[in-house]
């Protein structure tokens, strides 16, 4: 098969993605709403005022997702087969409370 080229002597190699084995949990978290009805494009202050609160807003809800990642005692799989498979799979591994 050809493989496509971009410049003289340069072969594109694809990128390959792989999940991660085995598989962990997905936390996520919803922070507050932004409006951003009031605010103006054009007003270079008002929408770096917006842009920071928007930042801010989203590193705390990373920082509380990952401390409680640490916190969750079955946030690898194996815990977490363990505890569901002792209930004949009825049961799925609790989780964190907010």
């Amino acid at each position: 098969a050809s493989v496509p080229q971009g410049r003289v002597n340069e072969t594109f190699i694809t990128p390959l993605a792989l999940p991660r084995l085995p598989p962990r949990r997905y936390y996520y978290c919803f922070g507050q709403p932004v409006d951003t009805a009031s605010v103006n494009p054009a007003d270079v202050a008002q929408t770096r005022r917006t842009y920071l609160g928007v930042r801010a807003e989203l590193e705390s809800c990373m920082h509380w997702l990952l401390d409680k990642r640490e916190e969750d005692p079955y946030s690898g799989f194996f815990a977490r087969v363990v505890y569901e498979s002792v209930s004949n799979w009825t049961r799925q591994a609790p989780t964190f409370s907010p």
